[in-house]
């Protein structure tokens, strides 16, 4: 954790209190955050401030911003097909209108905020050239509008990302450390700030037993302690005075998605067979879509276990895999 040159003095991690010295933590980085947002928070043209950042960043596009609409025929085969493409968006960054000049024609708008925006164009692009109709049709009028309008789309959301993305994160690190809105995390209520801290911590813990083959009731505890805070988010997530911090949250629970977590996940449904389908056929699907080999499953099984349950993860392990081609 970073501190502050001198406003460090006085920090003890070795003799001290470790509640303690983290407190001190805490509060040399709170008051640094309180300076940083106050010297941010400026009124000038300067593109490194929060203001600007802030403006950019939390922008919602939609019906009103017509640089992210895209017409297409829906009396057309293409233009047709491609709108069913996009229709699995919808709901998910994407809305499909009545054009206003021409009844033949369907609006394709992508929503959001401008890193909503940007991920929805890649995704849909792609969706695009994945279609069956695509490789046949690449010349297609259609296509070349959605194509083209994609491209731009996702060209002028990149390079706003590229110069504010950052200050942003700042300015929500920095406003979240400072801010005094509480959630309940287990049998406490905590400040935002100080929950990030422990979800933080937890994740960390629950890595590193599942890394180094912890006893079970250790990996379990640190697990149970994760998927608590989790559900703590969730509860608050979309609330207002929450919502903004979602970015930093789920930066945290990337880390959640790593093979040797999705593995253990995995390896934990098969052996519990007594818990209800959807908990299993979630873990199926995770490590369907983790992008983990089947060696790094099976490695991080471990060599401890018999021969018959080694088998069976095996053979689950080979199907998931087949399953995933």
């Amino acid at each position: 954790m970073e501190t502050y040159g001198a406003q460090a003095e006085g920090i003890d991690l070795v003799n001290g209190s470790y509640d303690e010295q983290v407190a001190k933590i805490k509060e040399i980085e709170e008051a640094s955050a309180r300076a940083m947002l106050a010297k941010n928070k400026v009124t000038g043209t300067s593109d490194g401030n929060f203001e600007t950042a802030v403006e950019e960043m939390e922008k919602q596009y939609g019906a009103d911003n017509r640089n992210t609409w895209m017409s297409l025929s829906q009396t057309d085969e293409i233009g047709s097909k491609i709108l069913d493409v996009a229709s699995k968006y919808v709901g998910k960054g994407v809305e499909i209108v009545a054009n206003d000049l021409n009844p033949d024609l369907k609006d394709v708008v992508l929503t959001g905020t401008v890193k909503d925006v940007n991920k929805t164009a890649l995704d849909l692009k792609t969706a695009l050239q994945e279609s069956d109709f695509y490789e046949d049709n690449t010349g297609n009028e259609w296509i070349s509008v959605m194509e083209r309008t994609l491209d731009a789309v996702y060209d002028d959301t990149d390079e706003i990302l590229k110069n504010y993305e950052e200050t942003y994160t700042q300015y929500l690190e920095a406003s979240m450390i400072t801010s005094t809105k509480r959630l309940s995390a287990g049998n406490k209520k905590e400040k935002i700030g100080d929950f990030y801290y422990d979800y933080m911590k937890a994740i960390a813990d629950y890595q590193r037993a599942v890394e180094i083959g912890a006893d079970n009731d250790k990996v379990e505890e640190a697990r149970a302690k994760v998927e608590e805070l989790g559900l703590a988010w969730d509860a608050v997530a979309d609330q207002e005075g929450f919502s903004k911090y979602g970015i930093l949250i789920d930066g945290l629970e990337e880390s959640l998605d790593s093979a040797t977590i999705k593995a253990y996940e995995f390896k934990r449904a098969l052996s519990n067979p007594t818990e209800n389908s959807e908990d299993f056929n979630k873990a199926m699907n995770a490590i369907r879509e983790s992008g983990a080999t089947k060696d790094e499953l099976l490695s991080s099984y471990g060599t401890g276990s018999s021969k018959s349950e080694h088998n069976k993860y095996y053979g689950i392990v080979e199907s998931a895999a087949q399953a995933a081609q």
